[in-house]
């Protein structure tokens, strides 16, 4: 097979990538960006603007370019490999290149501490270099890993939280946007007092990349087996509620302010004098 060396190299790759346990990881562009760049140099080979850096040397450094390791052991160490001596400026030009290109992340100052206690530790202990850098890369992909899914685990709170409000709202009879309740994928909004319910229906809305259209409803309460007055079909939620207002302005009859109490024990068309509006 053509390239099949390649292929498997992009493979394992991606294999590796997706076994992350952090959804928050996965999802995150730079971790998209680091994989693309990690696909482009394995299948690209040996970069030749830079002959010092062999696949050794580049793997080594690779991974410790987001851990605190002392400086002039790197050197020394990068130095050991195949390939002609590296200077100083070498490696920290290399370092930043790889932080650059998104292939890695700088070392997190929060990091530096333990990042030092696991490299003395291992080393009073004779353990490699090499596994050493190993070890301590492991425990930084860890902490972003928890960083990661701590920041995803936050924006899904603070989301359900904002759904919440939006519902409370909704059923305390006061005016407001599209609202859902629950999970539902039906919505109400309230305009003026009155109640409106959309839904999505199978049918696509024409340009609109396969979204289904929503059927708008004058409801009274936010039921969702109120059979409502039909007002009719539409592409978009913000069109529907377009519809609604222009039917409240040009007096509709079926917008009309009715009596019928809300969740809130408000009658509706009397809410917003009732809140204080």
């Amino acid at each position: 097979m053509e390239n099949e060396d390649s292929v498997r190299k992009v493979a394992r790759l991606v294999a590796r990538y997706v076994e992350s346990p952090s959804r928050a990881r996965i999802r995150h562009p730079k971790s998209i960006d680091a994989l693309a760049h990690e696909i482009v140099r394995a299948v690209s080979g040996h970069d030749p603007t830079r002959p010092k850096w062999t696949k050794e040397r580049e793997a080594l450094a690779l991974k410790a370019a987001m851990c605190w390791i002392p400086p002039e052991d790197l050197h020394r160490a990068l130095n050991i490999l195949p390939g002609p001596p590296l200077t100083e400026t070498d490696i920290q030009q290399r370092l930043k290149d790889f932080v650059k290109e998104t292939v890695t992340n700088e070392p997190n100052p929060d990091h530096r501490t333990h990042c030092l206690e696991i490299y003395d530790r291992e080393k009073k202990q004779s353990t490699e270099f090499a596994a050493i850098v190993g070890a301590i890369a492991d425990w930084v992909n860890e902490a972003y890993h928890q960083l990661f899914e701590k920041v995803f685990e936050d924006d899904q709170r603070r989301k359900a939280e904002a759904r919440l409000a939006k519902e409370k709202v909704l059923l305390s009879g006061a005016d407001c946007n599209w609202t859902t309740i629950g999970t539902a994928k039906t919505k109400w909004c309230r305009i003026e007092g009155r109640t409106f319910r959309a839904a999505p229906t199978d049918q696509p809305a024409p340009g609109k990349g396969g979204k289904k259209m929503v059927v708008l409803h004058r409801v009274k309460t936010t039921a969702q087996d109120e059979p409502g007055i039909l007002i009719g079909t539409y592409e978009t939620f913000t069109l529907a509620a377009e519809i609604a207002r222009q039917l409240i302005t040009t007096r509709d009859p079926r917008t009309r302010a009715v009596s019928v109490r809300h969740e809130s024990g408000f009658p509706e068309g009397r809410e917003r004098r009732s809140l204080g509006k």
